[in-house]
């Protein structure tokens, strides 16, 4: 995902863990003059559920919608 909403742009990565047993799309929040781990949708291995961690920041419903779909497709629920 790279879209902008407001005044803030989010972007979208992978990120794995092998050793800790997890998988997951985590978002950014770029602003003017920051940038930050806003959230992220974490599927365990252990659990086989996805998860959605927040990192203090207010993300749009919308955005979180996106990056929860986008998660579904990327990541390999076993």
């Amino acid at each position: 995902m790279d879209l902008v909403h407001g005044a803030v742009r989010y972007i979208s990565r992978m990120k794995e863990n092998d050793m800790e047993g997890w998988c997951a799309m985590e978002l950014e929040a770029r602003r003017q003059d920051s940038s930050s781990c806003a959230a992220r949708v974490v599927f365990w291995d252990a659990s086989g559920e996805f998860c959605v961690e927040t990192f203090g920041a207010q993300v749009p419903l919308t955005v979180f919608e996106l990056l929860i779909r986008e998660a579904r497709i990327a990541i390999p629920a076993a």
